[in-house]
């Protein structure tokens, strides 16, 4: 029989990839600057000179938008309009159109993410229908643009995800991921400066699928910061160790990447710990490893219900008994940091033998212990109800 050369069928979820044609370089300039162009076009929608919403437009903005001088552009421009809305005459005050020019230049590289989209377009719905079907149209134009480069660019989200792995993150959730980096490229990329898409890309669709390893790889997730301080003693540590023909200290190697000693060995210890199940067994007998880290010093949950249980019976038993019999116990068995009383100093406060003390104080105990015996059975002793008494 002779054997099969075809290759194997793809998996179900990458058989789509093969509608979306590879781009060329000027197909992938060409198709950046459209997406580019549509995001100008609709930001310029979103700022027009005119519209009776703009305030409101610049607050959804302000509320949404993660670029910093972006939103200082913006809320510079609120501030003007609305200084102007109440400023004698409505004269436009000096450099509101410098401003929305610049704001519009800081916003071309800002992707409008679907809330802030949703609350323009319900602000433009209010205040002019017109001004709201044009933003319509630019949106519509624009997350076309913007899919069509997606999904031309899906190929290269595959490649870096296929190349990262982890032990607690899919190769789906890897592709989540660099699809994020993905679009973060797309929003920040300027095809002017004749630069391939793909190297762009590529920085941010790693960094995305790094970072989500870093807080999600592993099973007790470690800062990132302590990572990345890790992975760069690692690689100071290989080049100290060829220039000084030995293993460097931890004084060197924390000298070498500006950090202190403690700060490194926290790093280390933490990316060298290894989780195990607590069901694990261990090398001797059938024990298994939550066996061998109990904590001896911490009371059992049901010996600690148990005493609370007693306590409340006992205190239940104490309210019961008279007024003579109660103040003897409590000056035998003081519920403060108090010193206890002798048989013979109770006794010669209520002008009784110590004899009689003794025998007062026998039976309120045997009455507050019956109520508890009643209550648990044959388990109580002698012994917890004088623990509960004090």
């Amino acid at each position: 029989m002779p054997c099969d050369r075809r290759p194997p069928a793809p998996p179900a979820d990458f058989r789509d990839l093969a509608s979306n044609p590879r781009l060329d370089p000027a197909q992938e300039h060409a198709l950046a600057c459209a997406v580019t162009a549509a995001r100008r076009s609709y930001w310029e929608e979103v700022l027009l000179p005119e519209p009776a919403g703009l305030v409101d437009a610049l607050a959804a903005v302000l509320r949404h938008c993660a670029d910093e001088a972006a939103v200082e552009l913006a809320a510079e421009l609120r501030a003007s309009l609305v200084r102007r809305s109440t400023g004698p005459g409505g004269t436009p005050p000096r450099g509101t159109t410098r401003v929305r020019e610049a704001l519009l230049d800081g916003l071309v590289h800002c992707d409008p993410d679907a809330p802030c989209m949703a609350a323009i377009a319900a602000i433009a719905r209010r205040h002019d229908p017109s001004w709201h079907a044009r933003l319509e149209t630019a949106r519509r134009t624009y997350l076309r643009q913007r899919d069509r480069f997606v999904r031309a660019n899906l190929r290269l989200v595959i490649t870096f995800a296929k190349r990262q792995g982890g032990e607690h993150h899919t190769l789906a959730d890897r592709i989540q991921d660099g699809n994020l980096g993905l679009l973060r490229a797309i929003e920040r990329f300027d095809p002017t400066r004749g630069v391939r898409f793909s190297s762009y890309a590529g920085w941010w669709i790693r960094h995305a699928i790094m970072r989500s390893l870093t807080h999600h790889g592993r099973m007790v997730r470690v800062p990132s910061h302590l990572c990345l301080l890790h992975a760069r003693a690692q690689r100071v540590r290989r080049r100290l160790a060829s220039e000084l023909g030995r293993e460097p200290s931890p004084v060197e190697l924390a000298h070498a990447i500006d950090t202190d000693p403690q700060t490194l060995t926290r790093a280390e210890v933490a990316m060298a710990a290894r989780t195990i199940s607590l069901d694990a067994p261990v090398l001797r007998g059938d024990e298994i490893v939550a066996d061998t880290i109990a904590d001896e010093r911490v009371p059992d949950a049901a010996d600690e219900l148990a005493w609370a249980h007693d306590h409340r019976l006992a205190a239940l038993a104490f309210r019961r008994l008279s007024d003579k019999d109660r103040h003897i116990l409590l000056q035998r068995f003081p519920p403060d940091d108090e010193a206890p009383r002798t048989l013979e100093e109770v006794g010669r406060h209520w002008g009784v033998s110590r004899e009689r003390i003794r025998q007062l104080q026998n039976r309120a105990l045997a009455t507050i212990r019956r109520a508890i015996e009643d209550d648990r059975g044959p388990r109580a002793t002698s012994s917890s109800s004088t623990r509960v008494c004090a």
